[in-house]
C-alpha cells in the first residue's frame, strides 16, 4: 500500500488460485492473497499486474486470480485488467491508465521528459509525481502512516489541491509544500535525517551516537535547504523550540553569545539558496546564525572566512523568491562581496539582524544585484564593515531596496555609504533610523548613491548623527536622485538641499538625541529617543512624524521595529498621538514573562523573557510599562521564581534593578511565589543580596513602581540579605496589592569566616522593606494593599523595622496585616515596623499583631516611630505586640518626639517585660498624640519601674478624647500608671488630656491604677474613671497625682472618678501638698485629694456613683470596633448633675456619639 511499482519488466506477478476439481463445482480455498492499496503499479515494461500459474490439466487451465484491489490505486495493462476478465482492479476510485508517463510524473520543464527516479529530498530516490496528474489527492487513508517514502520530514497526507483538506496521493510520494523543522545547532551534511545525537569527544575527534528514527536531533539547517532545494515548490523551513535548551557542547562560540547559534562548519561551504524559500526563524528567542567556523583568522576582519548565504539560482532572466525572518546572521569575513548574504534573486528579511559581518570589497551585510527587489523590514544592521562602499548594505545592477522600520547603526564603509550605498539603483528608507554609521571618505556616512538612474525616496526616518555626512550624492546634481516623502530628520551633507521644511522636515540635526542600541523589546536592537524632560532632553523625533499618520493605513506599519505590542502611533508630549520619526515610538509597553527562570543570559525575546529580562527592558523605557505573564505560567500551580538560581550575564547583580516606571501585573489562578533563597549563596560569591532595589539615582524626581497580585497573591519569601531591606530596598514611589511577605531577614554574615573581605554591615534595617527618601526634596511613598507580612526579622545591632523600615518617606498600610516579626539585636526598635522622619497611615482595617523588639534598648514592639514622624492609624488593631529586653519602651508602640493620631482603632494585649520598659499599649517621649474614639485594652508592663500599662506619657503632648481605657495593667511592685502615665511641665508644651472617655478595669501596683500624673499637667474632662485599682493603700486607685504643687497639677471638671478599688484621687510622693484642682461639677470618691472637689457641682465622698458594669452600649459613627463604657444607672448622682452653663458646642455629643 502506497508504494509506486513502476519501470520495472513486470510489476506485480502473482500466482494463481486453485480452480474447482469439477466442472461447475466450488473453488478450493484461496492459498495466495495480494492485496493492493492506494499504489501506483504502472509504466512495467511487460505488465503492470500478472497472474500467473495453470493446472497440470491437459489441456491446462489458468489458476484464478489471487490479486485484490483495496481501492485508490493506479494501474496499467495486465491480465487482471482487461475487460471480460474479473475486473479485480475495478474496485472503487481505482484509475486504469494508459497515457505516457508524463502524464502521471514530474517532467522537466525545459524538455518536458520525465524526470524518473531521482533525489527529490529524504532518505530515498523516488518517482516524483506530476502535480497536475491523476494521483495528486486521490489516494486513500493514511491507515495510521505518518510519513511518505523520503521520510519524517515528508508527511503522508497534504492538502495539494485544498490546504484545508489533507488527502493522500496515490502511490509512494506525496506531493506537498515541504514544512522543515531544523531541530541540531549543529552544521551537518550527512545521510543521517531522523533520530537524537549523543556526542562525545575520543581522542579529540567528535564522534556521534544516533538514537531512534521517530525521535529528532539531527536535522540540520544544511540538510533543510538541501531538501527544500530537491522538493518541487515553495518550501518553509522552522526551527524546534527546543534548540532554546540546547548547550553548545560541539563548538565554541567565538563571539561569546549566550543565544542559541548555528556556527557553520569548518568542513563545509556557505549555505546556498538556489530555489524559492522561507526560512522562519523562532518567533520565541533569539537564533544566530553564526560564519565563524569557516574564518580561519576569527579574531581578525581580512577576509579569510566566508558568508553564510549565497543565494543565486543561476538564470539571469528569473529571479527566485527569498524570505528569512527572525534570525540573527553574524561573524562573516569574505575577501569579495557581501559578508552575509550575496544574493541575485528577490529577498525578504523581517525581524532580522546583521551584526559583526565584513567584505573586503562592497556590503558588508548584503551584495544585492541583478535587478532583484529587495525589501527589508524591522530589521537591524549593527558593526558590520566593507573595505569599500556599503557598510551595511550595496545595492547595484538596477535593483529595488526598500527598508522599512529598521535600524542602521555603528556600521563602517572605507569609502562611501556608510549604511548603504546604491548604484543605479532605486532605495526607499522609510520609517527607519541611521545613526552612528561612518564612511571613512567622509562622504555618505548614512546613505551614498550614485548613477544616473538612482533614486533614493525617505520618509519619516532619521539620517543623522552619523560620523561625518548623513545623505550624499555623488553626481551633478546637489539633490541628485533624493527626494523627501515628508517628516524626516536629516543631519548634514549633499543631498540635504533635498529636504524641506514645508515637508515637515527638520534639517541640520547633528545630535538627534537617541539612546544607546539595545534590546528593548523584541527580537532585534534599537535606539529608543532619549526622553528626560527633567534634564532638558528630548529627542526631536518624539512625535513629530506625520499628525495624519494612522497605524496600518497609507503604508503605515501596525507596529515600530519591535513588532507586536509596540503600536507605531503614541502620544507622549501631551499634544495627542503622534507617529514619532524613525524605527522606535517611544510608548508605554507591555513586556510578557514567558520563563520562571531567573536569567539574564542576553538573549530577550518573545518567548524567552525572564522577569528579570522583563524588569531590565522595562527599565530602558522611560514611560510607565506594564509587566504581565504568560499563559501557560498563569495556569501553573504555585508558580514559583527562585532568584539567583539562573544563568545570570557577567556583571549582572545579584539584586533586580528597577530604574524606570513600571507595574508588575500577576493574574495568574494561584499565587506566585519569588524565592530569595539562592541569593545567599557564599559558593557562587554572593553574600546574602536583597532580592530588589528600586531607584533611578534622580534625587529630583520620582519613578511609580506596582507589584500587583490582583487577589490571588504573589508573594515574597526566604530572602536573606546582609543588605538593608532584605527583599526591597526602594527611594522610590512603590506600590504593593495582594502581597505576602514570608519569613525575609538582613543579617550580618561574617564574611571573614567565609574567606571573603569584610564590608560594611551598618543600616540593616528592614526585613523586608526599607523604604529610604533620605536627601529627596519630595519624599517617596510606600503604600502596600492586602499585604500580609509575617516571619520578617533584623538580625544585627542598630536594625530597626523587623518587616519594615522607612527613613525620610511615607508609608501607608491599607487593610493589611502585619504579625509575627521581630527585631533580634540590641538597639532595634520596631519589630514590626520602624519609621524616622517619615509619615505613616494604617487604615481600613489593618492588623499590626504578634510583633516583638526581642532585645534590650528596642522600643517598639510593634511600631516605633521618631524624628519627627507623622502615625495617623485609622481602623487599626495593633494587638499582641511586645518588647522582651530592659529599657524597651512601647509593647505596641513607641513615639520618640513624633505626632501620632489613632482613631477609630484598637491598641490591646500589647506588653513590655523588661525594667525600665514602660508604656505596655503606647510609649511616647515627646512629641505629640491624639487618641480618638479608640479603645486600648489589656496592655502591660511588667518590669521593674515600667509604667504606664496603657500608655506612657514622657514629655509629649497626649490627648485621649472619646475613647476607652480598660484593663490595662502596671504589675510590678514599683508600677505606676495602670491605664495613663504622665511626665510633662507647666509651660504648655507638654501635657496629658482626657475627654469624654472612660478609664475603667485599669491597675497598677504602686501608683494610680487609673491614671498617674508623675509630673507637669494633666487635665480630665466630661470622663469616667471607674473601677480601677492599685495594690499599694492610698496609692490613687483612680488617679492619683505628685503632691507638689509648683510642678503638677492635675485638674479635673465635670467627670466622675469613683467606684474604684481603693482610694480615688490621692495625691501621692509630694513634698508640697496636694496637686488636685477642681473646676467643679465633678462626682468623687475617697482619697486624701478630696478637699479640693469643693467647687461648684461637686460631689465628694460618693462611694457608689451609680455605675452600669462596662458594655458595648453604643459607639460614634463609623467605629466598627466594639467601644465599652459605663451606662449611668437609674438614680445616678450624676445624672443631669454636670454644668449646667456648659458650652455644648464645644462637646456636642458623649463618647457614644449620643447628643
Amino acid at each position: 500500500m502506497h508504494s509506486t511499482i513502476t519501470e520495472n519488466d513486470y510489476g506485480i506477478v502473482s500466482w494463481g488460485n486453485p480452480v474447482p476439481e469439477e466442472e461447475g463445482g466450488d473453488p478450493p480455498a484461496e492459498t495466495v492473497f495480494t492485496e493492493v492499496y492506494s499504489s501506483i503499479i504502472w509504466g512495467n515494461e511487460e505488465a503492470d499486474v500478472e497472474r500467473v500459474g495453470q493446472t497440470d490439466d491437459d489441456p491446462p487451465v489458468d489458476l484464478l486470480p489471487s490479486v485484490t484491489s483495496l481501492g485508490f490505486n493506479i494501474v496499467g495493462t495486465g491480465n487482471t485488467t482487461e475487460a471480460g476478465d474479473d475486473l479485480a482492479f475495478m474496485a472503487p476510485d481505482d484509475q486504469v491508465i494508459v497515457d505516457s508517463m508524463a502524464q502521471l510524473f514530474a517532467v522537466d520543464e525545459d524538455t518536458m521528459l520525465p524526470l524518473g527516479l531521482d533525489d527529490f529530498g529524504g532518505s530515498t530516490d523516488v518517482f516524483m509525481l506530476n502535480e497536475a496528474g491523476p494521483a495528486i489527492d486521490k489516494g486513500g487513508e493514511a491507515l495510521g502512516i505518518d510519513y511518505e517514502q523520503r521520510g519524517r520530514h515528508f508527511t503522508r497526507a497534504f492538502g495539494f489541491l485544498d490546504p484545508l483538506t489533507p488527502l493522500t496521493d496515490v502511490g509512494a510520494v506525496e506531493v506537498q509544500t515541504g514544512f522543515f523543522v531544523v531541530d541540531t545547532l549543529i552544521d551537518r551534511d550527512d545521510f543521517i535525517y531522523s533520530g537524537v545525537y549523543t556526542l562525545e569527544f575520543v581522542a579529540g575527534v567528535p564522534v556521534f551516537t544516533i538514537g531512534g528514527y521517530e525521535e529528532p536531533g539531527c536535522f540540520s539547517l544544511r540538510k533543510a535547504i538541501d531538501f527544500a532545494t530537491k522538493n518541487p515548490g515553495l518550501d518553509t523551513i522552522l526551527f524546534s523550540s527546543n534548540l532554546n535548551s540546547v548547550d553548545l557542547i560541539e563548538d565554541e562560540d567565538l563571539n561569546a553569545s549566550p543565544a542559541p547559534t548555528i556556527i557553520l562548519s569548518s568542513f563545509l561551504e556557505s549555505f546556498v539558496i538556489t530555489e524559492d524559500l522561507v526560512i522562519q526563524g523562532p518567533e520565541g528567542f533569539i537564533l544566530e546564525i553564526d560564519s565563524v567556523g569557516l574564518d580561519t583568522d576569527p579574531n581578525t576582519q581580512n577576509g579569510t572566512g566566508s558568508r553564510a548565504f549565497v543565494i543565486d539560482d543561476g538564470d539571469p532572466t528569473l529571479f527566485s523568491a527569498v524570505t528569512m525572518s527572525n534570525l540573527t546572521i553574524m561573524g562573516g569575513d569574505v575577501i569579495s562581496q557581501g559578508g552575509a548574504i550575496f544574493s541575485r534573486e528577490d529577498l525578504t528579511l523581517s525581524n532580522m539582524t546583521f551584526k559583526g559581518n565584513n567584505a573586503t570589497q562592497d556590503g558588508g551585510a548584503l551584495w544585492l544585484s541583478a535587478g532583484a527587489i529587495v525589501t527589508v523590514n524591522n530589521s537591524t544592521f549593527n558593526n558590520n564593515r566593507a573595505a569599500n562602499n556599503g557598510g551595511a548594505i550595496y545595492v547595484t545592477g538596477g535593483s529595488d531596496l526598500t527598508a522599512t522600520n529598521s535600524t542602521f547603526s555603528s556600521n563602517l564603509a572605507g569609502n562611501r555609504g556608510g549604511a548603504i550605498y546604491a548604484i543605479s539603483s532605486d532605495v526607499l528608507v522609510e520609517y527607519s533610523t541611521i545613526t552612528l554609521n561612518n564612511a571613512s571618505s567622509t562622504l555618505g556616512s548614512g546613505i551614498g548613491v550614485t548613477g544616473a538612474t538612482s533614486s533614493v525616496e525617505v520618509k519619516s526616518s532619521i539620517i543623522s548623527g552619523n560620523v561625518s555626512n548623513d545623505v550624499d550624492f555623488f553626481g551633478s546634481s546637489a539633490s541628485g536622485a533624493f527626494e523627501s516623502l515628508g517628516y524626516n530628520q536629516i543631519g548634514r551633507g549633499t543631498a540635504s538641499v533635498a529636504f524641506s521644511t514645508t515637508l515637515g522636515d527638520k534639517k541640520n540635526i547633528l545630535n538627534p538625541l537617541l539612546e544607546p542600541l539595545a534590546l528593548a523589546g523584541g527580537l532585534v536592537a534599537t535606539h529608543a529617543p532619549v526622553y528626560r524632560p527633567d534634564q532638558g532632553q528630548v529627542s526631536p523625533a518624539i512625535d513629530m512624524g506625520d499628525p495624519a499618520a494612522a497605524p496600518g493605513l497609507n503604508g503605515v506599519p501596525d507596529y515600530d521595529q519591535r513588532g507586536p505590542g509596540f503600536t507605531r502611533v503614541f502620544d507622549v508630549l501631551g499634544g495627542g498621538a503622534q507617529i514619532d520619526v524613525g524605527a522606535y515610538e517611544l510608548q508605554g509597553a507591555v513586556f510578557e514573562v514567558s520563563s520562571l527562570i531567573d536569567e539574564n543570559d542576553g538573549v530577550v525575546s518573545p518567548g524567552n523573557m525572564s522577569l528579570r529580562e522583563a524588569i531590565a527592558l522595562a527599565n530602558l523605557n522611560p514611560l510607565f510599562d506594564v509587566i504581565t505573564f504568560a499563559t501557560d505560567i498563569l495556569e501553573t500551580d504555585e508558580p514559583t521564581i527562585f532568584l539567583g538560581a539562573g544563568v545570570l550575564a557577567p556583571g549582572t547583580p545579584a539584586d533586580i534593578r528597577i530604574t524606570s516606571s513600571m507595574k508588575i501585573d500577576w493574574q495568574g489562578e494561584t499565587q506566585l511565589l519569588i524565592s530569595g533563597f539562592a541569593l545567599d549563596n557564599p559558593s557562587l560569591s554572593i553574600i546574602g543580596s536583597r532580592m530588589f532595589t528600586v531607584d533611578d539615582g534622580d534625587l529630583t524626581k520620582k519613578i511609580d513602581v506596582e507589584f500587583s497580585g490582583n487577589d490571588t497573591v504573589i508573594q515574597f519569601y526566604n530572602a536573606r540579605s546582609s543588605q538593608g531591606g532584605g527583599v526591597f530596598y526602594s527611594r522610590e514611589n512603590l506600590k504593593f496589592n495582594d502581597v505576602y511577605f514570608f519569613n525575609n531577614q538582613t543579617y550580618d554574615p561574617d564574611e571573614t569566616s567565609l574567606g571573603f573581605p569584610a564590608v560594611d554591615q551598618t543600616g540593616l534595617h528592614g526585613g523586608a522593606l526599607y523604604q529610604d527618601g533620605t536627601g529627596q526634596a519630595i519624599k517617596p511613598t510606600l503604600t502596600i494593599e492586602r499585604g500580609i507580612f509575617t516571619g520578617s526579622s533584623t538580625n544585627d545591632v542598630d536594625a530597626d523595622g523587623g518587616a519594615i523600615y522607612v527613613v525620610n518617606a511615607a508609608l501607608i498600610l491599607d487593610d493589611s496585616t502585619v504579625t509575627g516579626n521581630s527585631t533580634t539585636r540590641a538597639n532595634s526598635d520596631g519589630g514590626a515596623i520602624a519609621l524616622r522622619n517619615s509619615t505613616f497611615t494604617s487604615r481600613n482595617f489593618t492588623t499590626i499583631t504578634g510583633n516583638i523588639a526581642k532585645i534590650g534598648a528596642g522600643d517598639g514592639g510593634g511600631l516605633h516611630f521618631s524624628d519627627g514622624s507623622a502615625v495617623t492609624l485609622t481602623d487599626t488593631v495593633v494587638s499582641g505586640n511586645h518588647t522582651q529586653g530592659s529599657n524597651s519602651e512601647g509593647g505596641g508602640l513607641a513615639g520618640v518626639n513624633s505626632h501620632l493620631i489613632v482613631d477609630r482603632s484598637i491598641i490591646s494585649e500589647n506588653f513590655t517585660l523588661g525594667t525600665q520598659s514602660s508604656g505596655g499599649g503606647l510609649a511616647m517621649t515627646g512629641g505629640s498624640a491624639v487618641i480618638d474614639a479608640s479603645t486600648l485594652r489589656a496592655n502591660t508592663v511588667n518590669g521593674n519601674n515600667s509604667h504606664g500599662g496603657g500608655i506612657w506619657n514622657n514629655g509629649g503632648l497626649l490627648t485621649v478624647r472619646g475613647s476607652s481605657v480598660i484593663d490595662n495593667d502596671a504589675t510590678h511592685a514599683s508600677g505606676k500608671g495602670g491605664a495613663v502615665y504622665s511626665d510633662t511641665n507647666l509651660a504648655g508644651t507638654q501635657s496629658t488630656l482626657i475627654v469624654n472617655s472612660t478609664i475603667s478595669g485599669n491597675s497598677a501596683d504602686m501608683r494610680g491604677g487609673g491614671v498617674f500624673n508623675a509630673d507637669g499637667r494633666t487635665d480630665i474632662r466630661n470622663s469616667t474613671i471607674s473601677n480601677n485599682s492599685t495594690t499599694a493603700a492610698s496609692a490613687g486607685a483612680g488617679v492619683a497625682s505628685l503632691g507638689n504643687v509648683a510642678t503638677t497639677v492635675t485638674s479635673v471638671q465635670n467627670s466622675i472618678i469613683a467606684g474604684n478599688v481603693g482610694t480615688d484621687v490621692s495625691f501621692v510622693d509630694g513634698v508640697s501638698g496636694n496637686s488636685f484642682q477642681s473646676l467643679g461639677y465633678n462626682v468623687i470618691g475617697g482619697g486624701n485629694a478630696t478637699g479640693t472637689f469643693s467647687q461648684a457641682g461637686d460631689q465628694a465622698g460618693v462611694l457608689a456613683p451609680g455605675l452600669a458594669p462596662l458594655a458595648d452600649n453604643g459607639r460614634p459613627i463609623g467605629v466598627a470596633f466594639e467601644m465599652l463604657t459605663h451606662a449611668l444607672l437609674a438614680g445616678s448622682v450624676a445624672i443631669n448633675a454636670g454644668d449646667p452653663a456648659f458650652n455644648s458646642a464645644s462637646l456636642p455629643n458623649d463618647q457614644r456619639g449620643e447628643a
